[in-house]
C-alpha cells in the first residue's frame, strides 16, 4: 500500500447508510474474523433478542426475502453498523464527525453518546415494529431536482429523501406510486422503484408517531460528544436538539435531506477519509456529485469481499500517516507458536580461510600542482640506488718503480 496523501493531521468521517442497501450475508465475513466487531455485534444481538426482535446473528446467513422485512432489517442494520463504527473508534482512527441516513443516524447518535446502548436497542426495536406495521407503501427514486419533483406531489405523495441536487425519493401507497411512474416518464424524468415494503419518512408514518414518542419515556438523552449532522436540515451546530424526544419523533416522519448533510460534512472534514460504514455504495454515488479533492471515500461492506474493503481502508490510513491500533481488529488473539520439523545438517565446516597477510608498501605522495610556472615542464622522480658500501672499490693502477 503506497501513500497517497499526508494524513498525519487528517481526519475521518463515518457515514452510516440506511435501508435499501442490504444484501444477503452482509457482515458475515467481519463477524467470522472475530475481534472487537464480533464482541459488539454479539452484545447488540443479545439485547435485540431480549427486546423481542429476530436475532441479527441468524440473519447473517439469511436470504434476501428474510432481511427485507423492516422489523428484522433495522435491528440487523443497527447491530452491523454500530459494531463496525465502534471497532473503528476503538482502533483510534481520528473520527471528527458522523452522519447517518435514516436508521443510520441512530447509529451515529449512539456512538456519540446521545443514547446509551441499553436505551438505543429498545428504541430501535420499537421504531422497526411501528414502521413495519404502518400501511404498506412504496418508494420511487427520481433523477431530478427537488423543485421538479415537488411539482408532481400531492397530499398522498411525500418527498421522503433528497440525496443530491439531482436525486430524490418519493413515497406513498403502492397505487399512488404506480400512478406517478408514467407521469414522470412522460416528463422524461427517469425513476426507479426501490426494494422496500413501506414508504419511510412519508405521511404513512404519521399513525405511529404517538406510540413512538412513548418509547422515550424514562430514557435519558444526552448532548452528543462529537459532531453529528442532522437529517432534518443538514445542520451540526444545534447539538442540544438531539437530546430531545421530539427530535426523534420528527425524524420518523420528516424528509431526510442528505444532500445538505454531505455539504455540512465537507466543511467539517475537508481532508482525509470518508468511510461508508455499512452495506452498499449509495453514499459513494452521492459523493460523486461533490467536489472534494482532498477526501478519499471508502465503501467497507460490499458483497464481494467486505474484509478486503476494511483492510484497504485501514492500510491506507496507516500508510498516509494516521495512527492505527490494530489489536481490536482481531482482539487479544496473538496466534499459536507452531514448532517446525528439525532439519538434519552435515557437520562440515564451510568457513572461508582468511587471506594471508601482505606487507603494505607506502604509496608515493600524490603529485600536486606546482605554483611556479618554470616547474610545470618537469617533476622530480626518485629512484632507489644500491647501497654504496656494498659495491667493491675498483682496483688501483700499479706503478712501476725502478
Amino acid at each position: 500500500m503506497a501513500p497517497t496523501a499526508d494524513w498525519r493531521h487528517g481526519q475521518v468521517a463515518l457515514l452510516f447508510p440506511g435501508q435499501g442497501n442490504q444484501f444477503p450475508g452482509m457482515g458475515r465475513a467481519l463477524y467470522e474474523r472475530g475481534g472487537h466487531f464480533r464482541s459488539v455485534f454479539d452484545d447488540c444481538a443479545d439485547r435485540f433478542v431480549r427486546a423481542g426482535c429476530t436475532d441479527p446473528r441468524a440473519l447473517l446467513n439469511a436470504g434476501a426475502a428474510e432481511i427485507r422485512d423492516t422489523a428484522a432489517q433495522q435491528p440487523y442494520l443497527f447491530a452491523l453498523e454500530y459494531a463496525l463504527g465502534s471497532m473503528l473508534l476503538a482502533m483510534r482512527l481520528p473520527v471528527a464527525a458522523m452522519v447517518g441516513h435514516s436508521i443510520g443516524e441512530y447509529v451515529a447518535a449512539t456512538l456519540a453518546g446521545v443514547f446509551d446502548l441499553a436505551d438505543a436497542v429498545p428504541i430501535v426495536a420499537t421504531r422497526s415494529r411501528i414502521m413495519s406495521r404502518a400501511p404498506r407503501g412504496a418508494m420511487l427514486a427520481v433523477l431530478a431536482a427537488e423543485e421538479q419533483v415537488s411539482a408532481f406531489l400531492h397530499e398522498r405523495l411525500s418527498l421522503c429523501v433528497v440525496n443530491s441536487d439531482m436525486s430524490c425519493v418519493v413515497g406513498g401507497t403502492e397505487q399512488d406510486i404506480d400512478a406517478l411512474a408514467p407521469r414522470l416518464a412522460a416528463a422524461r424524468l427517469h425513476a426507479v422503484r426501490l426494494p422496500t415494503s413501506h414508504a419511510f419518512h412519508s405521511y404513512l408514518m404519521d399513525a405511529g408517531s404517538r406510540e413512538f414518542a412513548a418509547a422515550f419515556d424514562g430514557v435519558a438523552l444526552h448532548v452528543p460528544r462529537s459532531p453529528i449532522v442532522s437529517n432534518l436540515d443538514g445542520r451540526a451546530d444545534l447539538p442540544e436538539r438531539f437530546a430531545t424526544a421530539d427530535y426523534w419523533v420528527d425524524h420518523l416522519r420528516r424528509t431526510v435531506r442528505f444532500n445538505a448533510c454531505l455539504e455540512t460534512l465537507a466543511a467539517l472534514v475537508p481532508a482525509g477519509a470518508w468511510v461508508e460504514a455499512g452495506p452498499g455504495k449509495s453514499i459513494a454515488n452521492a459523493l460523486g456529485r461533490l467536489t472534494l479533492p482532498d477526501v478519499r471515500h471508502f465503501s467497507v461492506v460490499l458483497p464481494d469481499d467486505e474484509t478486503a474493503g476494511l483492510d484497504t481502508l485501514l492500510a491506507q490510513c496507516w500508510a498516509n500517516g494516521m495512527t492505527v491500533d490494530w489489536e481490536p481488529l482481531y482482539g487479544a488473539t496473538r496466534g499459536n507458536v507452531v514448532p517446525l520439523a528439525p532439519h538434519p545438517l552435515d557437520e562440515i565446516s564451510c568457513w572461508v580461510d582468511a587471506p594471508a597477510k601482505r606487507e603494505v608498501v607506502a604509496q608515493a605522495p600524490a603529485y600536486r600542482k606546482q605554483d611556479d610556472l618554470d616547474q610545470w615542464f618537469y617533476a622530480y622522480d626518485w629512484a632507489p640506488l644500491p647501497d654504496i658500501g656494498a659495491v667493491a672499490a675498483p682496483p688501483r693502477p700499479l706503478r712501476r718503480c725502478c
